[in-house]
């Protein structure tokens, strides 16, 4: 890998990356490279007098050079203009800052307060101070003082924590060390401590951070989108093009409370279901257009269109009180084409009735009766025969029972008990879950960024944003599609990969 000539200061560090990553990365580590030199640079309250270094533009009147004083002389309106201006020439002082001795360490905040941006703000700080300081070590706040390791990419990357650090942490971690760099939130303070904070955004999420060490600020870009997630998710290097999947995976879905993930294939005839736990993955080629699909125990369920006509398909033990469902495209208002170039439709199963939704509206659907549009305006999650739909006039989210939301808004969210959750403007709910503070939280999305907000706080799920997410209505878990065709399932509480869809199955 040859890379540009402005990023070989950190060459061993960048060769663990592929050129379009590192080169992603430069302008950040330029940037932060320069601002922590500024701001470690010694200045007149700070060090040692070393005589002069040089000539510049500012300072005391005393270090005003004498050419200049002879030019007040004879040509005062040209000295009065000069200093009026900025002009006049100084000499520099040079300072000798006290030699420092000693192991060099970083410590992270890798706590819900440095997620995201701030988390690519460390990375570069890491790979800055890593050339500046051989042998530098890396310790996480939430581990034991005193726990030091080699400082590394992959360390850092790997090192997440679920609490957050206070200042009693950090005193116990200095006193372990004989110089510490802090890399954290402006909550910790420490003699180096670069701090970071978001500072601009877009729809998708942090395109700048205000940083700040010795008292110095300043803001910097962060890289692209798709550079950054790549970076926080450890993936360093692509892998080469034959190595990636051919197989297309497209809108998946949670279809109800069965622990079964679900995704169109490569064509609008193909099906995907993964059985969560188990691992066990399989492709079906349906008889028309896949328009809905759901999990009902050992079956699957679906509505396919052909000819313009919508009929009941099943995958497994037969229903036969749907045998003769069959009901015209036109007379559900939809057109076939477009559905099946989007996700796959809600679908509710109970008795002898089989509920969808289209168009914001849920449509019943029997054999031998013409449809009709429902009243009900949301559907419990679940499929059991013996489950019935609930209703409410207003927006609801429904989670594991009992747990349930209602909103006038959309923003804010009420509870049978206070206190209520509020999200930001624009946020879109994905589903509600207890999380670990054994609290109520709403699972969202600004852009593709994927946070959880509960009445106490908001945290960043990094490892699980940067595409559409689903988040099953039961169990804690959200899906999210990869860019080489895959998708993966965590668990909303640890982070942990819980399960992995794969196209080329």
């Amino acid at each position: 890998m040859t890379l540009p000539d402005a990023l070989r200061p950190w060459a061993t560090t960048l060769s663990t990356m592929d050129l379009d990553l590192a080169t992603a990365l430069g302008p950040l580590l330029r940037d932060l490279d320069e601002f922590i030199d500024a701001a470690t640079t010694t200045h007149p309250h700070r060090g040692e007098p070393d005589g002069f270094g040089g000539i510049g533009l500012k300072g005391e009147p005393e270090r005003i050079l004498v050419s200049e004083w002879a030019l007040a002389r004879h040509f005062p309106h040209e000295f009065l203009r000069k200093a009026a201006t900025g002009e006049l020439l100084h000499t520099t002082p040079e300072f000798v800052e006290p030699h420092r001795r000693g192991q060099a360490a970083v410590l992270v905040d890798a706590g819900p307060d440095q997620l995201g941006a701030a988390r690519l703000v460390q990375l570069a700080a890491l790979i800055v101070l890593q050339r500046r300081e051989p042998g530098l070590l890396l310790g996480v706040l939430g581990d034991r003082p005193g726990t030091w390791h080699p400082a590394g990419i992959t360390g850092l990357l790997e090192a997440r924590r679920t609490t957050r650090p206070d200042q009693s942490d950090v005193t116990k971690w200095a006193d372990t060390v004989d110089d510490l760099w802090l890399l954290s939130s402006p909550r910790l303070t420490a003699r180096r401590c670069l701090t970071t904070t978001e500072s601009a955004w877009d729809e998708r999420g942090a395109t700048a951070v205000r940083v700040e060490l010795n008292g110095l600020s300043t803001e910097l870009t962060l890289p692209g989108r798709r550079h950054g997630v790549r970076l926080l998710r450890g993936n360093l290097r692509t892998p080469p093009e034959e190595e990636k999947r051919a197989g297309v995976l497209r809108f998946p879905s949670f279809p109800g409370a069965e622990k079964v993930l679900l995704a169109r294939g490569s064509t609008d005839r193909d099906l995907v279901t993964l059985q969560v736990l188990s691992g066990i993955q399989r492709h079906h080629r349906l008889p028309g257009r896949v328009l809905a699909a759901a999990q009902v125990h050992n079956r699957l369920v679906t509505l396919v269109e052909r000819d313009g006509v919508v009929r009941a398909h099943v995958i497994g033990n037969q229903l036969k009180r749907f045998y003769r469902l069959a009901v015209t495209a036109e007379e559900l208002g939809i057109d076939p084409e477009q559905v099946a170039a989007t996700g796959l439709a809600p679908l509710h199963v109970s008795g002898n009735t089989m509920l969808c939704r289209w168009n914001d509206n849920w449509w019943v659907l029997q054999a031998g009766e013409p449809p009709r549009v429902s009243e009900f305006a949301v559907v419990a999650p679940g499929n059991h025969h013996t489950d019935e739909p609930r209703t409410s006039r207003t927006p609801v989210l429904l989670g594991p029972p009992p747990l349930r939301a209602t909103s006038h808004d959309g923003t804010r969210w009420r509870f049978e008990r206070p206190p209520d959750i509020l999200l930001p403007d624009g946020a879109r709910p994905l589903g509600l879950h207890l999380f670990e503070d054994n609290r109520p939280g709403i699972v969202f999305q600004e852009g593709l960024i994927v946070r959880v907000q509960t009445a106490a706080r908001t945290r960043t799920l990094t490892a699980w944003s940067g595409a559409p997410a689903v988040v099953h209505p039961m169990q804690p878990w959200v899906a999210v599609p990869r860019d080489d065709g895959r998708v993966e399932v965590g668990h909303l509480v640890t982070g942990k990969r819980i399960a992995t869809m794969r196209g080329d199955a």
